[in-house]
């Protein structure tokens, strides 16, 4: 009892609960978020861990860190969603979903199984003495619905409490009379036999179905169902934003290419217009040759004619 209690102090105020301020605000800085004994799980949000204490799904302890501050530290840093905790807290409830949607399937084929052996399944002989007592019982049970759920809406909470284990009797007076007068069923699916059950898409829990309004209120505000009903919503928010994510990087890839493929085009009309630049250069200094050939010989020409005059 007292390691509980220790254990929800710790929770609730942190591990450093009993040191002085002083000495708290030393360790704070001592330690960083990017410690091995700070849990990264519920720097990305929650701990999955501590969802489901004292349930059918729970986890153990965590055995690390949870921090506001490092939290608070963390998701003010330059360095948050650069460090691949937010992909390893996806995985991790990935994991925790995958399994808790096998366990649904798993419920699921079970049900369909009770239905089949339900179709099939020998009925009972009521003699007249027994149909009416079972009548009378369903009437009763009919009764003390209405008016529990009368108290109910009147704010009579106590009263409709009672109501509500006075039914509970008359239905399992009602069942015990059926049982002894049915055949011998499948031990492991007489219950659901008996009910007509579903699975809770959420949290994979078996429900009556069309069950009283204050028993599925009570599930829906279940540690279980609320714990799984968080992860499922954390893991839409994750994909949501790792398909943003991979969406900017395709556009930004997109970007670049676009860029490499103008730079390449630009880098080939400069070597165009370079080589056509060459191209004209060499031609006019070949035409200032020709014309200088030209001029020389006509040059030449003219002074072999004068000497030969002179001659």
């Amino acid at each position: 009892m007292t390691s509980i209690a220790s254990k929800l102090l710790d929770e609730l105020m942190g591990k450093n609960r009993n040191l002085g301020s002083s000495e708290r605000d030393k360790i704070d800085l001592e330690i960083s978020w990017s410690d091995s004994k700070v849990c990264k799980h519920f720097l990305c949000g929650f701990c999955p861990n501590e969802m489901f204490t004292n349930t059918k799904a729970d986890l153990g302890p965590c055995g690390k860190m949870h921090d506001e501050k490092l939290k608070e530290r963390y998701e003010q840093s330059e360095k948050k969603g650069k460090m691949g905790y937010e992909e390893d807290f996806l995985r991790y409830l990935e994991s925790l979903v995958n399994d808790l949607d096998r366990k649904v399937k798993r419920g699921r084929e079970r049900l369909k199984q009770s239905e089949e052996y339900r179709d099939s399944a020998p009925q009972a002989k009521f003699g007249p003495e027994m149909t009416a007592r079972l009548d009378e019982l369903s009437r009763m049970i009919s009764e003390s619905v209405e008016q529990m759920e009368t108290l109910g809406n009147e704010g009579n909470v106590d009263e409709a409490r009672e109501v509500m284990l006075k039914v509970e009797d008359l239905k399992r007076e009602r069942e015990y009379l059926i049982n002894q007068n049915r055949p011998k069923m499948d031990v492991m699916m007489e219950d659901d036999i008996e009910k007509r059950m579903e699975v809770c898409d959420v949290c994979g829990s078996f429900l009556v179905v069309n069950d009283l309004q204050i028993r599925v209120d009570a599930h829906v505000m279940g540690k279980q169902h609320r714990g799984y009903a968080t992860l499922r919503q954390k893991l839409r928010e994750l994909r949501t934003e790792k398909d943003k994510i991979r969406e900017e990087r395709r556009r930004q890839w997109e970007r670049e290419r676009e860029e490499k493929r103008h730079r390449r085009s630009r880098s080939r009309e400069r070597r165009h217009r370079s080589y056509r630049s060459r191209s004209r250069s060499r031609s006019r200094s070949h035409s200032r040759e020709r014309e200088y050939s030209g001029s020389h010989r006509r040059h030449s020409s003219h002074h072999s004619r004068r000497d030969s005059r002179d001659r």
